[in-house]
């Protein structure tokens, strides 16, 4: 089988663009993946919107029907016995505390490791492409 000789001048081109479409593949990679995480942490705090969303309307709905109960009078002695302590003649007032726990928010983590492996991923491509040109200018020059 003849060889077949690369002139010096294509040498020259592949020598001179092989980086910079590296560096072209490399910042299209990392663009998409980017694009995808601000995406992902956008659809994220859509849903944490909606979910406070459902929460204020519920809310009003319940602060809606606490103004027509205050404007019963029986209504507003309970409230101010249960609430404040009052108490009507005869009446002795126990108080009992509840005790709740607030819930902390967990970090998320779950965003970070997407991120860490669109990296990781964009990285592998490259090395991949590195290793594949590399095979190709062996398999050229014998």
């Amino acid at each position: 089988m003849a060889k077949k000789r690369v002139s010096k001048s294509v040498k020259r081109r592949l020598t001179f663009l092989g980086p910079i479409l590296l560096g072209i593949v490399i910042f299209c990679i990392f663009t998409i993946f980017s694009y995808a995480y601000q995406i992902h942490q956008l659809k994220l705090e859509e849903q944490k919107l909606e979910s406070e969303l459902k929460n204020l309307q519920t809310e009003e709905r319940e602060l809606s029907s606490e103004i027509v109960k205050l404007k019963d009078p029986e209504y507003i002695a309970k409230y101010a016995r249960e609430n404040y302590l009052y108490s009507m003649e005869g009446e002795y007032v126990i108080k009992i505390e509840d005790k709740k726990e607030e819930v902390k928010e967990s970090d998320n983590t779950n965003d970070k490791i997407y991120y860490i492996m669109g990296i990781t991923i964009s990285i592998l491509i490259v090395l991949l492409i590195a290793v594949i040109i590399k095979i190709v200018k062996n398999k050229k020059s014998k």
